[in-house]
């Protein structure tokens, strides 16, 4: 299970790489492409300036997977995403490691 939550990326652009993306993903982790999930957030981030543009930020929350596929994954996203964005902005990916014994689907454990 991969739940992937995307702000700071304009919804048009993270539906256009969202099939790209997801595939790749699916190919590194070599898990079926349906286990991934992106979820779209509307932001609006404020400076000192006022309001920004921001920058892409990808949240993925999944189950015990490897410590070895972060870098992997998060140059996959970067290289993917890069071709949306100009070459001044960050983008940045967070894991979230969920344990096992806190996830449930359908009030089972999973």
């Amino acid at each position: 299970m991969f739940r992937i939550r995307v702000r700071g990326l304009p919804f048009e652009d993270l539906e256009f790489l969202s099939e790209r993306l997801i595939r790749k993903l699916a190919s590194l982790t070599d898990l079926p492409a349906s286990l991934f999930t992106l979820e779209y957030e509307k932001s609006i981030y404020l400076s000192v300036a006022g309001a920004s543009s921001g920058f892409p930020y990808f949240e993925i929350s999944w189950l015990n997977s490897s410590p070895q596929l972060k870098p992997k994954i998060a140059t996959s996203i970067e290289e993917l995403v890069r071709t949306a964005v100009e070459p001044q902005h960050e983008i940045v990916v967070v894991f979230h490691d969920i344990d096992e014994q806190n996830y449930f689907k359908n009030g089972k454990h999973v």
